[in-house]
């Protein structure tokens, strides 16, 4: 195990790169993203924002590129090589929230408030930086967490108000809506087979056999506080969750069993990620980053 310190204020995002050897974050009200050299331990790079309080952080597939998302809809897109962005796209009226690149690395969602504080996702190519589409849907609450399905067909949305909405990518429009969630700002996360989907929910996490969404399953087990984050591990095994107790929770996905439970006693945890090989994982509390074995 080992402990990454520097941030200050709760970690809102951490984001492993493709090839796994640097780890992205951001916290508090920061307006930059740290970029951790795992083999070092250190931050090799502060990226500069140009706008509000980092949001939402990813990497394109490809590991060339690396998106950011502030609290104003401000959204840009660094080149790793050259450590250049363009001039910053504009992703949302009131602002962003989350972000994530297609499975292909062609098209990439941010989420944020938009009309009446209602659903917003805008759609980027990426090649051209032009803008695709705009997902607009409900009229609560605005998209808290997105998440791509693993054969780029759909792209699940999850509002405060305990909603998800599937959108078939083909048509822009709504294949399904799900009401099955906790209020809040779920996270969300489909499994790298596409066959769950999980959400953060209260306590625990919800998890949807895609073949039979119509009967979720509630996890046999909870954190002692409020579940914040989860993510499946790259063979889709298993699924973690991370909680307010300071624990983080493994669970087998297809039976809903607890397998595992960790606690390093550093306090409320708010983030979970897995490094692409699967062999390691990290969490995020209030200004520590975990990063630990799985084995």
């Amino acid at each position: 195990m080992r402990v990454l310190t520097g941030h200050t204020g709760r970690l809102r995002v951490l984001a492993f790169s493709p090839d796994g050897r640097v780890l992205a974050s951001t916290a508090g009200r920061g307006r930059r993203v740290w970029l951790w050299d795992l083999e070092t331990g250190k931050a090799s790079a502060r990226v500069s924002h140009l706008g509000e309080r980092v949001n939402a952080v990813s990497f394109s597939p490809d590991g060339s590129l690396l998106a950011s998302l502030d609290q104003g809809g401000s959204l840009s897109l660094w080149d790793l090589a050259t450590g250049t962005c363009g001039e910053p796209l504009h992703a949302g009226r009131y602002g962003g929230r989350c972000l994530g690149f297609s499975p292909k690395g062609d098209l990439l969602a941010a989420g944020g408030y938009g009309r009446d504080h209602g659903y917003h996702v805008r759609l980027w190519d990426v090649a051209g930086r032009r803008e695709r589409a705009v997902l607009e849907g409900g009229r609560w609450w605005g998209v808290a967490s997105l998440a791509f399905s693993p054969d780029g067909s759909t792209l699940a949305t999850g509002s405060g108000d305990g909603t998800l909405l599937l959108w078939d990518l083909a048509t822009f429009r709504v294949s399904r809506t799900i009401r099955h969630v906790a209020r809040g700002a779920p996270q969300i996360a489909y499994s790298p087979d596409g066959r769950f989907l999980a959400a953060v929910a209260g306590w625990s996490a919800v998890v949807w056999d895609m073949a039979t969404p119509e009967k979720p399953m509630r996890l046999g087990g909870k954190h002692g506080a409020a579940a914040a984050a989860l993510a499946f591990t790259p063979d889709g095994d298993r699924l973690v969750t991370a909680g307010n107790d300071g624990t983080v929770k493994m669970w087998d996905p297809a039976s809903g069993r607890e397998l595992r439970a960790f606690d390093w006693g550093i306090g409320r945890l708010w983030a979970v990620a897995f490094s692409p090989d699967g062999m390691g994982a990290a969490a995020g509390g209030d200004g520590d980053i975990i990063l630990w074995d799985l084995e």
